[in-house]
């Protein structure tokens, strides 16, 4: 069942159904909690539905549960310019792969990208 669930949320993201993928997905962790795949895909469909601080909640939880998720998590901090959580996910996401320099490259604009507060 799993299976045809994230097939047919496959077919209504490429259509750019998101707000119709989003119940989909939502049943289908409801029956397979954090499995991979569909994480990733409601975190997007939440995303392109202009649902970005669900999208940060769910991978805030799925982080828990697997570390994988570290540099979507990041991603999503940065749609909505929350830099300092960007980059302190992109730490934890480099610490999965050291050896990633796009990511580390990701991490040291997020870094930049912080504003600091007038003191």
């Amino acid at each position: 069942m799993a299976g045809v669930r994230l097939t047919i949320a496959r077919l209504q993201m490429q259509a750019s159904a998101f707000d119709k993928a989003i119940p989909v997905l939502r049943q289908l962790l409801a029956d397979e909690p954090w499995l991979p795949q569909g994480v990733a895909m409601l975190a997007q469909a939440y995303t392109e539905s202009g649902k970005t601080d669900s999208a940060i909640a769910l991978l805030e939880e799925a982080v828990a549960v697997e570390p994988s998720f570290y540099e979507t998590l990041a991603s999503a901090y940065e749609k909505g310019s929350r830099w300092s959580e960007a980059a302190r996910a992109y730490e934890q996401a480099s610490l999965e792969s050291p050896r990633d320099m796009a990511l580390r490259t990701r991490w040291a604009f997020a870094l930049l990208s912080i504003r600091t507060a007038p003191a």
